[in-house]
């Protein structure tokens, strides 16, 4: 098992987390915003996931309500990250886990990030939907929306996370499990992907407030490990 500070620290490309009794697996794509500047965004890990703010209605923050550097805030109209094609695997499972602070509950879906155009295969989405988290995959079956049941559309921030191993999809906020889906199967496909960050890919369902620590790793976490990204 990863221990806390080890999980939490951005600076090592290739950081990994070991999945107990099987495979290796590592954070493969990371933003946590702190270059505060500018109109292209480099995650952490270097795995090419660069990233271009639209338009002018995006903007940097200082994040001292979580502590960590800076964020980005999104106006929920303009503003979005695109981040150029990657091809990421993710046939093993996956885990996405990001800090959120909203400005509004909506009744219509406020994009966290996704991946991919709706229903072309390897698309997901993690958004805010009626104040909760929820995911969907177009390559698992059965093809449900996945919401964790609690609210975070409060003002204040969040930790919301997914995992998927195959077989389960877990919902978590602030490093609790609530929402656990069994019976889950599909392979995440290895396509040449455009992720999203603020919106979906065709200028859609845009978030408003702010987001902070965009993760992603090639495996599902322990939700010991998805603990301790929740400060």
């Amino acid at each position: 098992m990863i221990s806390v500070s080890g999980i939490r620290d951005a600076s090592k490309a290739g950081n990994t987390v070991s999945q107990t009794g099987t495979v290796a697996c590592g954070l493969k794509l990371y933003w946590n915003f702190d270059a505060g500047k500018g109109c292209i965004l480099y995650d952490v890990t270097g795995n090419a996931g660069l990233g271009t703010l639209l338009t002018d209605g995006v903007t940097f923050e200082d994040n001292s309500g979580i502590g960590l550097g800076r964020c980005v805030k999104f106006d929920g109209t303009k503003s979005a990250i695109s981040v150029r094609k990657t091809t990421l695997s993710l046939k093993n499972g996956f885990t996405i886990s990001a800090y959120i602070k909203t400005d509004v509950i909506s009744d219509a879906p406020m994009t966290v990030i996704a991946r991919n155009i709706y229903p072309i295969s390897g698309y997901m989405s993690l958004v805010i939907y009626n104040g909760k988290p929820m995911f969907y995959s177009g390559d698992v079956t059965p093809r449900l929306n996945f919401v964790g049941e609690k609210n975070v559309s409060d003002g204040k921030w969040h930790q919301i996370g997914v995992t998927y191993d195959g077989k389960e999809i877990k919902m978590f906020v602030d490093g609790e499990n609530v929402g656990t889906f069994t019976g889950i199967s599909g392979e995440i496909r290895r396509d040449d992907c455009e992720w999203s960050i603020g919106r979906l890919v065709r200028n859609v369902n845009r978030f408003s407030g702010s987001i902070d620590e965009v993760r992603i790793y090639d495996c599902a976490i322990t939700p010991v490990e998805m603990k301790a990204l929740a400060k």
